[in-house]
């Protein structure tokens, strides 16, 4: 048998821990994801129960039109009992509401279609 040059040892590739965080964490905050033409959305950072009023019968948090300043809340999300206040992250108007009350939404549904300002 012919002498055979030994295979250098294969060393797997570790990922800097900066490079999972990144990939493991997510923000749980509304996004406001903005295509072209000015026009953006305020998307759900939860899955839950989608409500536009504080309570049956009570006015709704925002209405087509309304023009609504960064940290307002929009809607709330009910995820696993616990009410999560959704705000707008910037000021911008509701041009229009994609969910009904109490309709259940995942991550990432569009609730609110809006016009930054």
């Amino acid at each position: 048998m012919p002498d055979q040059d030994p295979k250098p040892p294969v060393t797997p590739k570790i990922s800097a821990p900066g490079e999972q965080r990144a990939v493991v964490a997510a923000p749980m905050t509304a996004e406001r994801t903005e295509p072209d033409h000015g026009v953006g959305y305020i998307v759900s950072p939860f899955v839950g129960t989608c409500y536009l009023e504080l309570r049956p019968g009570e006015p709704l948090f925002v209405k087509v039109g309304d023009v609504v300043g960064r940290g307002r809340t929009v809607c709330v999300i009910e995820s696993m009992l616990l009410f999560n206040e959704i705000e707008a992250d910037l000021a911008c108007v509701i041009d229009e509401v994609l969910v009904s009350n109490q309709q259940p939404v995942s991550y990432g549904t569009k609730l609110f279609r809006v016009r930054p300002l």
